[in-house]
């Protein structure tokens, strides 16, 4: 059972002079503020439920198969993690667990549900902005460049010329309003 129910307000931060956003520790009882908190579970002091290894197993399956179409042995490879949690801390939280009575396990249950949810949350965020880095970065090289070339078409000639896109054009052109365009390229890095 755990001795603190997560959320609990202290009176005082045990490892700094933080009044305000003081916790308690649900396994020491400890005050706690967001800087001393544990780096794994925010609902436990920075000293406990530290001592937790993650092992991470890595398979790989390989197969051969025949492709009749080019007559040829294909390798497929599948490769798949196994993560499983290891340590002293673990096996009391996992002990824990297991003590709970049932409005502390719902409790718990949708806190950490919460957390999860936050998690994935953070993790799309984070993989947008990433990749928006990496578009801002090759639109500031974008251009379309046609090189001059002479076109045959059934007895005359067409002459084509250089065309650089701007991408502040390319979003004028799909309506977005201009102080939003330039917040959009300041932010890309596009002058």
């Amino acid at each position: 059972m755990l001795n603190y129910l997560p959320g609990t307000k202290a009176d005082h931060c045990d490892f700094c002079t933080e009044t305000n956003l003081a916790m308690t520790c649900v396994h020491c009882g400890k005050g706690y503020c967001v800087l001393h908190s544990s780096r794994i579970c925010s609902t436990f002091c920075q000293d406990c439920f530290s001592k937790l290894n993650l092992i991470v197993e890595k398979y790989v399956k390989v197969r051969d198969e025949f492709d009749p179409l080019i007559r040829q042995n294909i390798e497929r490879r599948n490769v798949s993690l196994r993560l499983q949690l290891d340590g002293i801390d673990w096996v009391w939280y996992t002990t824990a667990i297991n003590l709970l009575e049932e409005d502390e396990f719902f409790v718990q249950f949708e806190f950490h549900k919460f957390m999860v949810s936050l998690f994935e949350h953070i993790y799309t965020i984070k993989t947008v902005e990433n990749r928006n880095k990496a578009v801002a970065k090759a639109a500031k090289t974008l251009r379309i460049n046609i090189n001059p070339a002479v076109i045959s078409l059934g007895g005359g000639t067409k002459t084509q010329a250089t065309k650089i896109v701007d991408p502040a054009e390319i979003l004028r052109k799909q309506g977005i309003p201009e102080a939003l365009i330039q917040q959009m390229l300041a932010a890309g890095g596009i002058k």
